[in-house]
């Protein structure tokens, strides 16, 4: 009995010790995995910071070196925060399939950074090409004179194939307002006004100070970027962008800092 009981206690034993270093093995897998989730995660950031640089600066051979001067204004059409210091602008036009790709991919840009970005959009109508782009833009900011440009925007581009060529777009515009709850009279109104068809040239006038040649055609922070092929691109570019903020911010800190300390 005796023998039976120290045997138990012996295996009582083993199995706490087998226990003991089984999580203590779990516990390094956990810190080496967290190591290298930090690790990559810093790679990433790095390396979106260096792409970000090279495309900002120009230093990317296929990046176009246009600069946007026309800064915010309070016509224009902004999702997320207006002071925030990263501004993304895109020119676009309504009837331009790839403006139409790209569509979701900006509103979930927009969505993933919420008050960290400015996303401004601006028209740019291809006139020669879409004889249907400017009346969509007009159609756009007539809806915005109600607080809708933005549900009016992602109509437009979601049903792009039914307008883009139809002779009775303008109707289709209408009924497009009549279905986000809008006030038609005032729209039409609105959508036939010197103050939308002011709007729509100012942006376009931005677009060729610019020296704009194609849709879509997006600028950070003033400085145009080639296309990004992916919403991971996309992100990619801005969190680069992000991290140079971050760092210049601290930056101007330190510096301040250091001048308070010398007064």
């Amino acid at each position: 009995m005796d023998n039976n009981e120290q045997l138990s206690k012996k295996e009582q034993y083993d199995q706490q010790k087998a226990s003991k270093e089984q999580s203590r093995d779990s516990a390094r897998t956990a810190r080496k995995s967290k190591s290298v989730l930090i690790w990559t995660m810093g790679i990433i950031v790095i390396i979106g910071a260096i792409v970000a640089i090279a495309m900002l600066s120009g230093g990317n051979s296929q990046t176009p070196n246009n600069a946007l001067t026309d800064a915010i204004n309070e016509q224009d059409q902004v999702k997320g925060n207006r002071d925030a210091q990263l501004l993304l602008v895109e020119y676009s036009d309504f009837q331009c399939p790839a403006c139409a790709f790209y569509a979701p991919i900006v509103e979930e840009l927009a969505d993933i950074y919420g008050d960290r970005i400015a996303f401004v959009y601006r028209h740019f109508p291809l006139m020669s090409i879409h004889p249907n782009a400017r009346p969509a833009a007009w159609a756009s900011e007539a809806a915005g004179q109600q607080g809708k440009f933005w549900e009016m925007h992602d109509l437009i581009f979601a049903n792009q194939n039914k307008w883009a060529t139809n002779p009775r777009a303008e109707d289709l515009f209408t009924e497009y307002a009549e279905s986000l709850g809008l006030d038609t009279t005032q729209f039409t109104s609105d959508y036939e006004s010197e103050a939308v068809r002011n709007k729509v040239a100012t942006d376009i006038n931005s677009g060729q100070r610019a020296r704009i040649t194609g849709t879509p055609t997006f600028f950070i922070n003033g400085q145009q970027i080639s296309n990004p092929r992916s919403l991971d691109t996309f992100k990619l570019l801005i969190d680069g962008a992000l991290q140079i903020i971050k760092e210049n911010n601290s930056d101007n800190d330190n510096a301040t800092t250091t001048t308070d300390q010398n007064s």
